[in-house]
């Protein structure tokens, strides 16, 4: 992850099925939401997804309380344009997609895989959007 306080931008390189962690139902090897990034207030967000598993898989940012949904439309997007083409279709091994948008609403998300299945199985990590931070933030935990 960089970010540039000037542009007011971070940039997050998220590789969806990222080894075999979560039986491979993972961002950048997280799951669960193990992996948290938060970003400030108003701040342009570009996510450069993805795909190293043989399996399709995709990416949209929807509201938290959403993230363990066996199906995802795109009346559940938190924010315009926060989302790879096709989200329930996937995208297939070495596809690479830029997600552009502006962290617009205060509040805790999720990035999740919109493929049916995927987050209800894990393929899930969080986005918040604060008013307190000066920078964007990274924090990685694994679970249990």
């Amino acid at each position: 992850m960089t970010w540039n306080v000037a542009k007011r931008e971070v940039q997050w390189k998220v590789i969806a099925g990222d080894g075999s962690q979560n039986g491979g139902m993972n961002f950048d090897g997280y799951a669960n939401g193990d992996m948290t990034l938060v970003v400030p207030m108003g701040w342009r967000v570009v996510i450069e997804f993805e795909n190293a598993s043989l399996m399709p898989h995709s990416a949209m940012v929807v509201p938290y309380d959403v993230r363990a949904r066996a199906s995802f439309d795109a009346s559940m997007l938190a924010f315009p344009g926060a989302e790879t083409p096709n989200p329930s279709q996937g995208e297939p091994k070495g596809t690479r997609n830029d997600i552009v948008f502006t962290a617009s609403r205060v509040g805790t998300y999720a990035l999740v895989c919109g493929v049916p299945g995927h987050a209800l199985a894990g393929m899930w990590d969080k986005f918040v959007v604060s008013d307190q931070a000066n920078h964007p933030s990274l924090d990685l935990q694994r679970g249990p």
